[in-house]
């Protein structure tokens, strides 16, 4: 039997779980079904690429600040979650590309194209943005 990868795993009982209990979309000014799967996503990135805060910036900027800041420290929970069972794989790179894969998929299946769409939209353009500060530091 495959174990479920750890970013898959941290979307489905942390970031997802949490909104859930709370009663889905609607619950927060703004909050939409794909906003926990990019939450996952741009902390799995920092652990993976060991950047700071400030550097997944275009992450942050396309979530409510209320998932940011607030929700009960729902992103360093998820954060945290993800640098631990992160750290220990040799293979961050091959589990963040199938759990991208995979959340295209739950998205779409779930809750429908439109979500799966934003998602797509807000992941290009933040890895777009992080990979161009990135070059711009280096320099």
């Amino acid at each position: 039997m495959n174990k479920e990868n750890q970013i898959i795993s941290c979307y489905r009982n942390t970031a997802n779980d949490y909104f859930m209990s709370l009663g889905g979309s609607g619950v927060y000014d703004g909050f939409e079904d794909w906003h926990p799967a990019f939450l996952t996503i741009g902390c799995a990135i920092q652990v993976k690429d060991d950047l700071t805060f400030d550097a997944l910036e275009p992450v942050w900027f396309r979530l409510p600040m209320r998932i940011v800041y607030g929700c009960d420290d729902l992103r360093e929970k998820v954060y945290k979650e993800l640098s631990s069972s992160m750290k220990k794989s040799l293979h961050q790179h091959d589990s963040l590309n199938a759990a991208i894969v995979e959340l295209k998929q739950i998205l779409n299946r779930y809750y429908g194209i439109n979500q799966l769409s934003l998602f797509e939209d807000a992941y290009t353009k933040a890895k777009s943005e992080i990979e161009s500060n990135t070059l711009k530091v280096a320099k």
